[in-house]
């Protein structure tokens, strides 16, 4: 599939898609879910390479829930973009399940009056050599 889509529309859970187990032998491969750098070659067929070599996905609502392979990946070796922190330091955006906010993302006490916890574009770049292989 190939497709140019807006920011936080679901890029990146679309491409850690896991086949269900109804459809046995089927695989996803993902090159990138954020850019792609193609080229048809002499030969026709299509060849394409990830630039950033990783998953760039926005982070609100992601739990074991709505993308298991986003959230465990994320769990470690990841850089968090605009998330709010917790008092054990540990990351917190919208729709994480875990964890109370305690300072918010532009580093001020949270205010629930001071509006979101977290950006709604707060995100978590993630190299895709960590990436869980698919498995069926």
């Amino acid at each position: 599939m190939l497709g140019a889509f807006p920011s936080a529309c679901g890029k990146t859970n679309l491409g850690m898609l896991i086949p269900p187990d109804t459809m046995p032998g089927w695989k996803v491969w993902t090159i990138g879910e954020d850019i792609a750098w193609l080229h048809v070659g002499s030969d026709g067929r299509l060849r394409a390479i990830n630039p950033e070599a990783g998953f760039f996905g926005v982070v609100p609502g992601t739990s074991p829930k709505t993308n298991r392979n986003a959230y465990e990946m994320i769990h470690h070796d990841t850089i968090y973009t605009n998330v709010a922190v917790t008092a054990d330091n540990e990351p917190w955006w919208e729709g994480r399940i875990t964890g109370t906010p305690v300072t918010d993302w532009q580093g001020r006490p949270y205010d629930k009056a001071n509006g979101p916890a977290a950006h709604a574009n707060s995100a978590s770049p993630c190299r895709r050599s960590r990436t869980r292989p698919t498995t069926t």
